[in-house]
């Protein structure tokens, strides 16, 4: 909240801590907004207009805020408490806009009832739903409704490696870049780097395979860069 005031001219906090936490406004509606305004402020760029799925987790104290969890929190590269949204952002070169977001909510919320209830969460929105499945409901809402185009649909490994967003976009036969990770039953690795789908197609275009060190510190990324793995073939 002091960051929002301090970026807002003319603003008060107590108005906003009023008009975000306590006044009936809705949030969905915002963000359709928003998502409508973003490919006309992207269209004069040029070149493919993309659409990319990813996580954002943030460190928040407490328990009452909706979603908070001791949960990996990408940010800090490490499991802290805090809660964690899966989002949607449409870009085209370097320029990026947000078009769309879902809270994910852990399982120490969903199998609480009254948890949920308290912190006013809808019956409908109780249900537990895994990060991908969050990105396939975005991505229906905002391809299916035709609010956005885009040319491809682009995530990391924690989306690619998920059946129900990939069949998702194979239906609706849209063009995807997904990172798939496959484990193996021997403890190995197989990073396929790049999958490319185009109308339901699949089209492998690089394979390598590696093994995890079995002691040690595993991948990291820092100053020196990541650690290397020890290559088996």
């Amino acid at each position: 909240m002091e960051r929002i005031n301090e970026r807002l001219p003319d603003s008060q906090y107590d108005a906003l801590h009023h008009f975000i936490s306590v006044s009936t406004w809705d949030g969905a509606a915002v963000i359709d907004e928003v998502a409508r305004r973003v490919p006309a402020s992207l269209a004069p760029l040029g070149g493919e207009q993309d659409l990319l799925l990813d996580e954002c987790g943030w460190e928040k104290a407490g328990h009452k805020s909706v979603g908070v969890a001791r949960q990996y929190i990408g940010q800090v590269g490490k499991v802290r408490n805090g809660p964690v949204g899966v989002f949607a952002v449409l870009c085209r070169g370097s320029h990026a806009g947000l078009v769309g977001g879902r809270l994910y909510l852990p399982t120490a919320w969903s199998a609480a009832a009254a948890r949920c209830t308290q912190a006013r969460i809808q019956a409908a929105a109780q249900a537990y739903r895994s990060k991908p499945e969050l990105a396939a409901a975005l991505v229906k809402d905002l391809l299916g409704g035709g609010r956005i185009a885009t040319d491809w649909v682009g995530g990391d490994a924690a989306y690619g490696n998920s059946p129900t967003l990939r069949q998702a976009l194979k239906s609706s036969g849209q063009a995807e870049v997904l990172d798939v990770a496959f484990i193996l039953s021997d403890g190995e690795v197989s990073w396929s780097g790049l999958l490319l789908s185009r109308f339901a197609r699949l089209t492998k275009a690089a394979d390598t395979r590696v093994r995890l060190p079995r002691r040690g510190p595993r991948q990291r990324t820092g100053a020196e860069g990541p650690a290397p793995f020890r290559e088996v073939e």
